[in-house]
């Protein structure tokens, strides 16, 4: 089951997304309002649990189970 902070990370990661299923990390921080090594970290996070996929510094696009 996904905490409250998961599900605040995928649901700006879904509503971010651009036509091709991107975002950036920056804009992702911007959008919750949290610093872009907070937002790193969960991203770390995420992607150790397959919910994104994610190389530094390119685009973040969540998976299929995402």
């Amino acid at each position: 089951m996904p905490t409250p902070t998961t599900e605040n990370y995928l649901k700006a990661l879904f509503h971010l997304a651009d036509e091709a299923g991107n975002t950036t990390l920056t804009d992702l921080a911007k959008s919750l309002e949290v610093s872009a090594p907070t937002a790193n970290s969960m991203i770390k996070k995420l992607k150790a649990r397959g919910l994104v996929n994610h190389q530094k510094y390119q685009p973040i696009e969540l998976t299929d189970s995402g």
